[in-house]
């Protein structure tokens, strides 16, 4: 969903960025330094320096909710750092852990007249004895009486993550959310910060920090492993997918399911198949190729949604995958990518590229990178001629139908992909697609009293009809139809042998 997001923003010329840790932070960041005018976002904005923020919106009444930072605190009777950790044990977007020491809350009760208990209540009502009763300030104390390790650890890294967020700045590094507000003193209120003091007599500290604050030196393995700032800028224009600098971050991959299709026992096949998993090493091993050697040796746990098991990636390789695609390069013809022009042009993978030995300055920088992605595709070894077949199929389909358009040559990609892998069968009758209502596949009778044969038959026509919509068919009896029709038996047939006898007809 992220990446389809992104490519609504730069269809539509909308200026975005993806955050290398915290939204909430980031907008107070871009905020504070006159990026942008006002917020919309979550109750987590109370926990940076922020003073007014939108909440929420009504398009039809044309009315908005904010929250003053102030007046909930004065409401409250709490002070910031008190506010942080309440926040902090109920689970926050810094710290999304609810402590297991809180009691389970009711069920809602719409029909009852009394204020329904919540986790923030319950240790709202905690503060307020601890500072009545013990005259503590925070809840440092309770966390501590539990003994639990696991319970103290998450209380400091919550702590050390809403002080020391990452953020991205004006020059697009990542530095640290309260050096850079320091710095630049976009805020005249530190009071969650007064205890971050600078020691002069410490000669280990940074002599570039601001008089008045002092980071421990040890705070990015608190927050996360520190990465290089070049990598967090690639993921801020949309240009990495966030999920592998999480996991090599974080140490772990964690596969999630798609929106639909979750229960889909062909995707999870596919998620787990020996070319995933492969695809998946050669994407790490691009990026760790330029970290560190610890970065280059350790292996990576990944877990799927709909099994316990867990295997490694192994992103180490005896040639590098950056050694491997360097060779790989297309000149520049046009000033803008066309899918069509690239598949005509996109030499066979078994073939050298003279370009990429020639060194030619005048690159493509669209069309290199997607032809190294094909080149990181065919990097499986079960699908190893998948990307050399993809290119072969589409240099034949565009000389034989110059006039399709690259929306569609794209959905043939895909599908092909899914064919070759045995992914996706065309010529089974089973419905087990549990996305699918049981109405559409059961409700009619007619369907079910059918042969086998002739279920087979119509269960072609209709897939081979979804290979693109009928609201873009002109006339019934256009050439564009005609093409249409010739162009996915012709498809058919380079993916099937015995689709050559089937006639498609309306």
């Amino acid at each position: 969903m992220t990446n389809d997001l992104i490519k609504y923003f730069i269809e539509y010329d909308i200026d975005f960025i993806v955050c290398p840790s915290d939204p909430s932070h980031q907008l107070s960041y871009m905020f504070h330094n006159g990026i942008i005018d006002c917020i919309y976002g979550s109750t987590d904005l109370l926990l940076t320096q922020i003073d007014k923020f939108i909440l929420g919106m009504e398009f039809l009444s044309k009315d908005f909710r904010f929250v003053d930072k102030h007046k909930v605190l004065n409401e409250l009777n709490l002070t910031e750092s008190q506010l942080i950790d309440i926040s902090i044990i109920v689970g926050c977007s810094s710290q999304p852990v609810t402590f297991s020491t809180l009691p389970p809350m009711p069920k809602h009760n719409p029909a009852s007249q009394f204020q329904q208990m919540t986790h923030f209540k319950y240790v709202l009502d905690l503060m307020y004895q601890y500072k009545t009763f013990q005259n503590e300030s925070s809840l440092y104390s309770y966390v501590a009486a539990f003994n639990d390790d696991d319970l103290m650890d998450l209380y400091c890294k919550g702590l050390a993550a809403i002080k020391y967020m990452p953020v991205m700045n004006l020059d697009g590094e990542v530095k640290l959310y309260i050096s850079e507000i320091e710095a630049g003193r976009l805020s005249d209120e530190l009071s969650v910060f007064q205890t971050d003091v600078k020691d002069e007599q410490d000669p280990e500290q940074d002599p570039a920090l601001p008089i008045g604050l002092k980071i421990p030196s040890e705070v990015h393995d608190v927050v996360s492993q520190r990465l290089p700032s070049e990598l967090y800028y690639y993921l801020s224009v949309g240009l990495m997918p966030s999920k592998v600098l999480e996991a090599i971050a974080l140490n772990h991959l964690d596969i999630r399911p798609p929106l639909e299709g979750g229960r889909c026992e062909d995707y999870k096949k596919l998620v787990s198949s020996r070319l995933a998993t492969q695809v998946l090493d050669a994407q790490f091993n691009l990026v760790t190729q330029l970290l560190a050697r610890y970065y280059q040796v350790k292996r990576i746990p990944v877990s799927l949604w709909f099994t316990e098991e867990m295997f490694d990636l192994n992103s180490r390789m005896s040639m590098s995958m950056s050694a491997r695609l360097s060779s790989w390069s297309l000149s520049k013809e046009s000033k803008s990518f066309s899918l069509k022009t690239f598949s005509s042009k996109c030499p066979l993978l078994e073939e050298k590229s003279k370009n990429g030995e020639d060194r030619d300055d005048n690159i493509d920088i669209v069309s290199t990178s997607v032809l190294r992605g094909l080149v990181l595709l065919n990097s499986g070894e079960v699908g190893h001629n998948l990307a050399s077949f993809l290119i072969e199929v589409s240099k034949e389909l565009i000389l034989k139908y110059p006039e399709m358009e690259d929306h569609f040559i794209e959905e043939i990609f895909v599908l092909l992909i899914l064919v070759k892998l045995k992914i996706f069968d065309f010529f089974s009758t089973e419905l087990k697609y549990q996305g699918v209502a049981n109405i559409f596949k059961f409700g009619d009778q007619a369907f079910s009293q059918l042969r086998e044969e002739q279920k087979l038959h119509i269960s072609i026509i209709s897939r081979v009809a979804h290979f693109k919509e009928f609201i873009e068919l002109q006339e019934p009896s256009s050439v564009c139809e005609r093409t249409y029709w010739r162009l996915n038996k012709d498809l058919l047939g380079r993916c099937f042998d015995q689709t050559q006898n089937i006639e498609v007809s309306i």
